[in-house]
């Protein structure tokens, strides 16, 4: 009886933990996208005027992030993020050697089940050299915003 008491409290703990594990799921379409959905090759060009937004919304406890990039042909990004106590970090990870010409990729991430609290959130782009594919030390902050979750639900945008 005893035993069968600390498996179920056992199972009962492991099921809290698992439950609060944020879960994270990232999109790419365009050029950058490993299985591209829709390419948009676009001739490098003076007269081309585009609006970017890089865009973090709040929807209860889910983060999502969302940007549009112009960038050099035959590069790739993968993401993966990191929370670090009252930190989140998003990293946008760039590499191949870049073609010729540009074209512009949308790139979608959401972290669901963030624990309620007050986080500083940081999207980062790094990766290597467009010229060389070389690593690269830099790393360009795309956002850096202060963000609360709480336990009741809203949506707003983070401007």
């Amino acid at each position: 009886m005893k035993t069968i008491f600390i498996l179920v409290a056992s199972l009962m703990f492991c099921s809290t933990i698992f439950a609060q594990q944020p879960l994270f799921r990232y999109n790419v379409q365009g050029c950058a996208a490993d299985r591209p959905v829709s390419k948009s090759r676009i001739p490098p060009s003076e007269t081309i005027v585009t609006v970017w937004q890089d865009t973090l919304i709040l929807r209860g406890d889910s983060l999502v992030f969302h940007r549009t990039q112009e960038h050099m042909c035959c590069r790739k990004v993968k993401l993966s993020y990191e929370i670090k106590n009252s930190l989140i970090t998003i990293k946008e990870y760039w590499d191949g050697m870049g073609c010729k010409c540009k074209c512009s990729s949308s790139v979608d991430a959401v972290i669901q089940k963030i624990p309620a609290g007050t986080y500083l959130v940081k999207v980062l782009a790094t990766g290597t050299d467009p010229i060389t594919n070389k690593p690269s030390n830099k790393s360009e902050t795309i956002v850096e915003k202060t963000i609360t979750i709480s336990t009741i639900p809203s949506i707003q945008t983070v401007k």
